[in-house]
This record gives C-alpha cells, sequence and structure tokens, in this order.
C-alpha cells in the first residue's frame, strides 16, 4: 500500500511543471525511508511491553531483597559481626524445597511448578528440565 501511494505521488510530482529535478531514484529513497520509519515505530510496541513486564518483576526482586523476616538467625548474626567489608561467607549444605509452587507475577493463569519437592544436595548438580522452549535451570 505505501509503495503504491508513493510511486503514484511520486510520478504525481515528476510530472509537474518545475519539478525537473526529481527522479525515480529519489522517489524509491523516500519510499524506503518511510517504509522502514513505519517498521521502526511497531518494533517499539514489543518493546514497551517488555519493559513493562521487567517493571512488575523489578517490584518483586526489590520485595524480596528488602524482606528480612525470613532470614536465618545464623546467618544475620555472621553478617552483623563481620568487622571487614571483604569478608566471604560460605554457607554449604542441601536445599530442601516442600511443596513449591510457582508462577510469573505477570501470567498469574499459568503455573509454572505445582507442589514441587526435592533436596539440591550440596556438591552435586540439580536441575529442572522442561519441554522444549520452556527454559531451563541448572544449580551446581
Amino acid at each position: 500500500m505505501i509503495y503504491a501511494l508513493g510511486f503514484l505521488f511520486g510520478s504525481i510530482l515528476m510530472h509537474e511543471e518545475g519539478r525537473n529535478k526529481l527522479n525515480i531514484s529519489t522517489i524509491i529513497l523516500v519510499i524506503t525511508l518511510f517504509t522502514e520509519g513505519i517498521y521502526l515505530i511497531g518494533m517499539i510496541g514489543p518493546c514497551l511491553q517488555a519493559l513493562a513486564e521487567a517493571q512488575v518483576a523489578i517490584k518483586e526482586v526489590f520485595r524480596l531483597i528488602d524482606e528480612t523476616n525470613g532470614t536465618d538467625d545464623n546467618e544475620t548474626k555472621v553478617w552483623q559481626d563481620s568487622d571487614n567489608e571483604n569478608t566471604t561467607v560460605d554457607f554449604n549444605g542441601d536445599i530442601c524445597f516442600d511443596n513449591v509452587t510457582f508462577e510469573y507475577p505477570t501470567r498469574h493463569h499459568t503455573t509454572v511448578l505445582q507442589n514441587l519437592t526435592f533436596v539440591a544436595r550440596a556438591g552435586e548438580t540439580t536441575a529442572l528440565v522442561g519441554s522444549s522452549g520452556s527454559g531451563r535451570f541448572i544449580k551446581e
């Protein structure tokens, strides 16, 4: 549609008196620029959608970071007793998942994990693998 209107309007301008500097290459250039511009404007929509989803997700991440009620007393004590900024604390142990249910904040009706129970042993590799295209998680 853009091409048809562009060539029609361009040919009218070419045949008008006093417009002898307008040639077919200029018309093709202008049509191509308009087409690319419209394409780029169309690409903004998915980017804005991804940005909106990221804003929702980052609010949840910051909420989890700010949450202090679920921390282990020993872990808190180690961090408070640390007098050196460069102190590294190595926590070793198993991670137990007990009846974990998870769904993404932006997709409330799609349950990704439901009543998942397993133990990820320290020093072992544990992987959750789904069908193709569902994403992967590997814990080492």
